[in-house]
């Protein structure tokens, strides 16, 4: 039984279920009386169909197709709403990546088993080293003003103002690889991935500097990514801003972070400018959507201009871009934030289920 045929049987089960136990409870109300609400699944009703449903799921999953992967903001360790849980994503979710790894919850790491064990979905983890490298930089921000405003103080009274050192990117960084890298097997993860975005052209001296961050980072990633046979590891970011090409082919796949881009054809010019350098792998390109934003102010974020001009879903419109064949090959695509996709009047994550049709429609016989 494929899964497209599975499915049906499920929801045929579900609602003959809910429907006879509806017709049964309205001819013996003698009285309204309050009654617990209890709703009837396949898995409680019908487990031998689920097992077999989750058989098919883990084997479609081990199949050749387009990916989905979701990077999932796990901040909330307290949620009431199932948008906070991992174990709500789409079935067909293949890949679930952490914005936070570590100080993980109970819950966490139980749906993490759950949904692997269940459904073969995988669970990787960030290091965003931008957002690390962004951290220091406002923290030298800080530290300046406050070593201005010593130093004129000092000035006015006479007095000697002792400057605070400036945080050091390159005495921190070794530091801070290494906490984050623990945590791979810290709490079990299939795998990470490292956002890296770097820069294009330097004057020597900062060449120098970069060239020396880049070591460290990639040569703390090329030690675990050996020692560690079977994980998955994703590059995010921008390959060609990194100077060992021969490092790239090591990871699984190359992730470009072309959620925040505009319009489709950005989405195009961005891709093939990644690939075009000679050491870029070209067959394992993944790219990017935002889901809508929760803030009914922000009109942009999860939105996208297409080739008419028109603005569009992003999601959808990304996922019939990722369907359309190029000259490298689109291995699926990425939802950033994709818990905030799980609102919707309609059904949850609706437009991530849409997407996962586009890229892999389910078989019609």
């Amino acid at each position: 039984m494929n899964i497209m045929n599975t499915l049906k049987l499920i929801v045929t089960v579900a609602l003959a279920i809910a429907l006879t136990g509806g017709m049964t409870a309205c001819s013996e109300w003698t009285e309204q009386e309050i009654l617990p609400v209890v709703k009837p699944t396949v898995e409680s009703e019908n487990p031998d169909l689920y097992r077999q449903y989750l058989e098919n799921l883990r084997n479609y999953k081990k199949t050749h197709h387009q990916l989905l992967i979701g990077w999932f903001d796990n901040s909330n360790k307290a949620p009431g709403s199932r948008a906070w849980h991992l174990e709500a994503l789409p079935d067909k979710t293949d890949i679930a990546v952490l914005l936070d790894g570590d100080n993980l919850a109970d819950f966490e790491r139980a749906e993490m088993d759950a949904i692997r064990q269940n459904k073969g979905t995988k669970t990787l983890y960030l290091i965003d080293y931008e957002a690390f490298r962004q951290g220091v930089e406002e923290r030298n921000l800080e530290i300046e003003q406050i070593n201005t405003a010593g130093q004129e103080a000092a000035d006015a009274d006479g007095t000697t103002y002792v400057p605070i050192p400036f945080v050091d990117l390159a005495v921190e960084l070794p530091g801070f690889m290494d906490r984050q890298l623990a945590l791979l097997d810290k709490y079990g993860f299939d795998g990470l991935s490292i956002h890296f975005v770097g820069k294009g052209l330097l004057p020597a001296d900062e060449e120098a500097a970069m060239r020396e961050l880049q070591h460290v980072i990639f040569g703390k990633l090329s030690a675990v990514i050996q020692s560690h046979a079977g994980k998955l590891f994703l590059f995010e970011g921008l390959p060609q801003n990194v100077y060992d090409k021969s490092l790239l082919p090591a990871f699984d796949y190359i992730v470009l972070r072309t959620e925040k881009l505009d319009n489709i054809y950005s989405i195009t010019e961005a891709a093939k400018r990644s690939v075009s350098l000679p050491g870029i792998p070209s067959g394992n390109i993944i790219v990017c959507a935002s889901a809508l934003s929760t803030d009914k102010t922000d009109l942009i974020t999860g939105t996208i201009v297409d080739a008419a001009g028109s603005a569009q879903n992003a999601i959808i419109e990304i996922a019939h871009w990722v369907k359309t064949p190029d000259t490298f090959t689109k291995a699926g695509l990425g939802i950033y934030r994709i818990n905030d996709d799980y609102y919707n009047a309609e059904t949850d994550y609706k437009f991530t289920r849409e997407a996962i049709e586009i890229l892999n429609p389910s078989s019609k016989n």
